[in-house]
């Protein structure tokens, strides 16, 4: 063993992405959907390949389920697919990558499931013909419209299995981007929300 040694120092830097935001814009209840957007890391960025996004149970990103695929260097988001079931995840993590390993502590934010439905519907036939409707539709808005764009309206037909008790709860429990009513016959015009 030589009485010399060579010496070098040896630099341990983390490098990660900041500021990481999602806003929810599936509007149904447990699930998800919507762009999660972050900084990008200012040192060291030479040594990124790529970004990787997780949805899990804690900050930490343990345990987790990859969304999407490997990101490129330089994207400042990524999107998570609407429909994408919450489960038990509490967070969005996102890991950068080298060529030799994913990074241990990922850039992570908490995760908030937003949750819109109209309520209230109604409608009164004032057509006087079989077959015919014509009336004003009207619903309660949700509490939180921040992320409502529109509602859409769509007629419905009892089936011979479905009562009309049935079918007033199902109504009940749709999203106003799927809120059954009745509009036959009619120019959407005619339906508003009161």
């Amino acid at each position: 063993e030589q009485s010399t040694p060579f010496v070098h120092t040896i630099v341990d830097s983390g490098v990660s992405v900041s500021a990481l935001t999602f806003t929810d814009q599936d509007l149904d209840s447990m699930e998800l959907g919507g762009l999660v957007s972050w900084t990008l890391p200012v040192d060291r960025v030479e040594y990124i390949e790529t970004y990787m996004m997780y949805l899990s149970k804690d900050s930490v990103g343990s345990p987790r389920s990859q969304v999407g695929g490997a990101m490129t260097l330089g994207v400042r988001e990524g999107t998570i697919p609407a429909g994408t079931l919450i489960d038990e995840y509490t967070h969005v993590n996102v890991y950068t990558k080298s060529s030799l390993v994913e990074q241990t502590t990922p850039a992570a934010t908490q995760l908030s499931d937003t949750f819109a439905r109209a309520l209230g519907l109604r409608f009164l036939d004032y057509d006087l013909d079989d077959h015919d409707i014509g009336g004003t539709l009207g619903w309660d808005e949700p509490e939180s419209t921040g992320q409502v764009s529109q509602y859409n309206i769509y007629l419905a037909h009892l089936s011979d299995e479905c009562s009309e008790d049935q079918a007033s709860s199902l109504a009940l429990d749709l999203t106003p981007r799927m809120l059954m009513a009745v509009s036959d016959g009619f120019n959407d015009s005619n339906s508003s929300n009161e």
